[in-house]
């Protein structure tokens, strides 16, 4: 199914109508469980964010970057064609745009603590790290 609608624009279409707002349903009704909890912050993962305009459906909006050389080694340790990275990467924004656009950055291109680290700082912003 990946190659037909990564392929096909028109059929790409076709299932996003189908399947975006089933997933939109989904993470709104996951986040009012948070809200209601108490829970003081709470993430979704939304690959196409911008492209599908949510982003006034949140208070922040945090991208996650890579460089490319990065990005293609992770696809590639997947099983991912270089074929199949172009199509994908091609229905989303650029990185470059999302991070403009977004109000904070974590930078993934090192290891797993300095990824901590940085989610630290972005806590500690929100005055958010536990004590």
């Amino acid at each position: 199914m990946a190659a037909r609608v990564f392929s096909d624009p028109v059929a790409r279409g076709e299932l996003e109508l189908i399947l975006h707002p089933l997933i939109q349903h989904r993470w709104q009704a996951w986040l009012e469980r948070q809200r209601s909890s108490g829970s003081p912050v709470a993430f979704v993962v939304i690959p196409l964010l911008f492209e599908r305009d949510y982003v006034s459906c949140f208070d922040d909006v945090v991208a996650i970057g890579c460089s490319p050389a990065t990005q293609k080694g992770r696809l590639e340790s997947r099983g991912w064609s270089v074929d199949q990275i172009a199509a994908r990467l091609s229905a989303q924004l650029p990185i470059d745009e999302k991070l403009r656009r977004s109000d904070a950055v974590i930078w993934n291109d090192g290891d797993l603590a300095c990824l901590r680290d940085q989610w630290r700082l972005l806590l500690d912003r929100w005055d958010l790290v536990p004590n």
